[in-house]
């Protein structure tokens, strides 16, 4: 599970979530459940976007482990035709 730590601001009418502020009716920001429910929802937010730039890692991980497997491939096959195990026609 992934832990996040946003700061929230009700001010003026607007929320933020880091440098991103929404635009809410300032009776909302004193609307404790209410409050609560978009906390809840903007701290996914930030979960969610931990889980996509760890997806993102994950695909550079196996683009470069399957590069590396494909080149060390190429270099087999180039030392396999430079020693003669292997004719070009």
């Amino acid at each position: 599970m992934y832990q996040n730590n946003i700061t929230v601001v009700c001010e003026n009418g607007k929320i933020s979530r880091g440098e991103t502020w929404l635009g809410i009716p300032q009776n909302v920001c004193q609307n404790k459940p209410i409050m609560q429910f978009l906390l809840k929802v903007i701290g996914e937010l930030g979960n969610i976007d931990e889980y996509i730039t760890d997806l993102k890692g994950e695909v550079n991980r196996l683009k470069e482990q399957e590069i590396a497997k494909l080149q060390e491939h190429k270099s087999s096959l180039i030392n396999s035709v430079v020693t003669g195990k292997v004719k070009v026609c």
